[in-house]
């Protein structure tokens, strides 16, 4: 008899209960998602700049020896001679150890005497470096250093092993001058790319950070290296400079960051790590409100069981007392 009514009483109940959780879900859901894609973005953000500046250290050392050798007495003395001096290379020698990354250093003198490293073999004469733009404009100004990022007029061998220019280089140069102020010569310092990749854009100190970094050279290409893949080059495109945004399939964070001398870092992190915290969140959230929703039925049903029984109870004492009034 009271059947209808047992169910009414727990869709009335029940009806606001499911839509309060799912509200509160849905909310919960919004913020607690929110938090973490900001989270993400900000260490993603923080992680890459932090090892920006690291990199720049050894960048930073290297140019600090370069400028410093560069006004040794003994080499602007041999240069200015216009001799060959064969105690050259030694010097040079004891500056490419002052850092593991650096590859080798090469002197042109403008008598066309060339000084290297023993590790530098089958290198550029300084006509075929000229045929870098950005280099041939730094020769023929009146600036005294210049960081070249490039992927051409690079030494064929470093180390007795044929470099693929494909990697890169980074070179720091700087003029030599007499004491009439002359240009005597120019000293190349190449820094290993492969160096700064595997120092400080490996992130394997990183548990739940994985990201894919590009160094891109002055000219607009990138360095390539073991860590980076041609498989994601494509979104490079999509990057423009100082730039932070989801690339357009929201697979990736693009984040561009200035480097060195009008060069960037542009870094590719999967979103994969987030999107899977999420989907957790969100699982966790569903079973919560199914849970909350269930207890809500069973409060409701037992409320039901209860009016329904009392209703039950006051239909036999009105039936009793009828029977007995009759």
């Amino acid at each position: 008899m009271f059947s209808r009514l047992h169910r009414k009483i727990i869709r009335h109940i029940l009806i606001p209960s499911i839509l309060f959780t799912t509200i509160m879900s849905v909310i919960s859901f919004y913020f607690l998602s929110r938090s973490l894609y900001d989270n993400y973005i900000y260490s993603a953000s923080k992680n890459i700049n932090q090892n920006i500046k690291n990199s720049l250290f050894t960048i930073e050392a290297a140019k600090n020896s370069t400028i410093q050798i560069a006004s040794n007495k003994e080499i602007i003395d041999s240069i200015t001679n216009n001799t060959y001096d064969p105690g050259i290379n030694p010097i040079l020698n004891t500056l490419k150890n002052t850092s593991y990354g650096i590859l080798g250093v090469t002197l042109y003198t403008n008598t066309d005497l060339t000084y290297h490293t023993n590790s530098v073999t089958s290198y550029p004469t300084l006509n075929e470096l000229k045929q870098n733009q950005l280099i041939a404009d730094f020769l023929n100004s009146d600036e005294t250093l210049l960081l070249s990022i490039r992927t051409n007029t690079i030494a064929d061998i470093y180390n007795n092993v044929k470099y693929n220019h494909e990697y890169g280089m980074i070179s720091y140069i700087v003029k030599l001058y007499d004491t009439d102020k002359k240009i005597l010569g120019y000293l190349f310092v190449d820094i290993n790319p492969s160096y700064i990749y595997n120092n400080f854009f490996k992130y394997e100190n990183y548990k739940d950070f994985k990201a894919t970094t590009y160094i891109i050279s002055q000219d607009g290409d990138y360095l390539k290296s073991e860590l980076n893949t041609r498989s994601l080059v494509s979104y490079l495109d999509e990057i423009n400079d100082n730039d932070k945004h989801l690339s357009k399939d929201f697979k990736y964070l693009l984040i561009s960051q200035p480097f060195v001398d009008n060069t960037s870092i542009k870094t590719i992190v999967p979103m994969s790590p987030l999107y899977k915290k999420l989907i957790i969140l969100g699982s966790s959230i569903i079973v919560t409100s199914f849970i909350l929703n269930f207890i809500a039925y069973l409060i409701a049903k037992m409320l039901a069981d209860n009016i329904i029984s009392a209703l039950n109870q006051l239909r036999r004492k009105v039936n009793d007392t009828n029977i007995a009034n009759e």
